[in-house]
């Protein structure tokens, strides 16, 4: 396992970890949640926890945040054992879905809140104005939470969680209940924020766009089990799992049987195999023929997407879809030439789904 990866090296000194789980076990209502977790940030790194709902992203989170208890395993920050601590002792901040702010206080009473009592009423103004300068809402310190936009009042609770400098920040779906726009405009202020502090930060979500674009490393995360950690970038060329292939990627990606009329060609039929390809590779033309180890589909729906489209197409009884330009796309009913461009198929095993090779 790499440095990376290595939930010892926190403790160890071997690898530079922020938060280390170990063997982490949470359940809820008598029925476990997260099943026996082992997992690394590396000290500075933007860590993207990336599943369904109900997966176990938010209770993972809140395991390392001391709101739930974990019932096995433990949570290393900055080389301290932390599972025992209550949260206030944890050197964690967290920036939750609904931003959690207090109406009555004003902005700068909100970003302070975070600091410790003791803390002088002019040192708090001082670091809350820093923080919220940080993340551009330093206009913003007179006013209360009802008289911001829901973008201004992401990046109060974003300044509150800066402004206790801690060793780790949470974000628990922190873009979610913004509006498109601002979704994709907050999402490149907080990149920007992550490269310009050096924090470390755990950030979960079910946007797999919002995972490639924030990530320097993807937990992909499913039934309270890991599928697979790794960059942006392996995640998407090299799935460990068939959950994964199909999971990030819209379209998903095409998995069809090893035995089937799509397969890589001088390849042995192999029912024991799953063949894997991004809708990207799909190339659709006129006629019926099958020059170049293409099949014959049928055109059951066309999704036009601005300039694309996807076209699911019925290859015998296998479905297929391809992504193609929707200037030239075909027409429902349209019997076409269906043929795959192999250089980056994928191969995983029928039973387990877990990945074989790649071609």
């Amino acid at each position: 396992m790499s440095a990376r990866a290595d939930p010892e090296g926190a403790e160890s000194g071997t690898s530079p970890a922020g938060l280390a789980l170990q063997g982490v076990r949470a359940a809820r209502g008598g029925v476990e949640v997260l099943h026996g977790l082992d997992l690394a940030v590396v000290s500075g790194e933007l860590l993207v926890v990336l599943g369904p709902s109900g997966g176990g992203k938010s209770t993972l989170l809140r395991v390392v945040a001391g709101l739930e208890p974990a019932t096995a395993g433990r949570v290393i920050i900055a080389g301290r054992d932390v599972t025992r601590l209550r949260p206030g002792r944890r050197d964690v901040s967290m920036v939750f879905q609904s931003y959690a702010l207090f109406p009555h206080l004003s902005v700068a009473d909100n970003i302070a809140f975070g600091l410790v009592r003791d803390t002088p009423r002019r040192v708090a103004r001082e670091r809350a104005a820093r923080a919220a300068s940080t993340v551009g809402c330093g206009d913003l310190l007179d006013r209360r939470p009802d008289q911001l936009s829901g973008g201004e009042r992401q990046r109060v609770a974003l300044a509150r969680a800066l402004v206790r400098e801690p060793a780790v920040f949470l974000l628990d779906e922190p873009l979610s209940n913004l509006d498109l726009e601002l979704r994709v405009e907050t999402r490149g202020e907080l990149k920007a924020l992550h490269d310009r502090v050096g924090a470390t930060m755990m950030h979960v979500t079910h946007d797999q766009v919002e995972a490639l674009v924030l990530g320097d490393r993807i937990a992909v995360l499913r039934d309270g089990r890991l599928e697979q950690v790794a960059t942006p970038k392996e995640i998407w060329r090299a799935p460990a799992t068939t959950f994964v292939a199909r999971f990030v990627g819209t379209p998903p990606m095409n998995l069809l049987p090893g035995d089937g009329p799509l397969r890589p060609p001088h390849t042995t039929a192999d029912p024991g195999r799953l063949v894997g390809f991004r809708p990207e590779a799909v190339r659709l033309a006129a006629g019926s023929g099958e020059a170049g180890g293409g099949s014959v589909g049928t055109v059951e729906r066309v999704d036009v997407v601005g300039e694309d489209a996807h076209a699911y197409v019925r290859v015998g009884s296998l479905p297929v879809v391809a992504r193609v330009p929707a200037a030239g796309r075909p027409a429902v009913g349209d019997t076409l030439a269906v043929s795959v461009t192999w250089t980056d198929a994928h191969a995983f095993d029928a039973r387990t789904g877990r990945r074989i090779t790649a071609r």
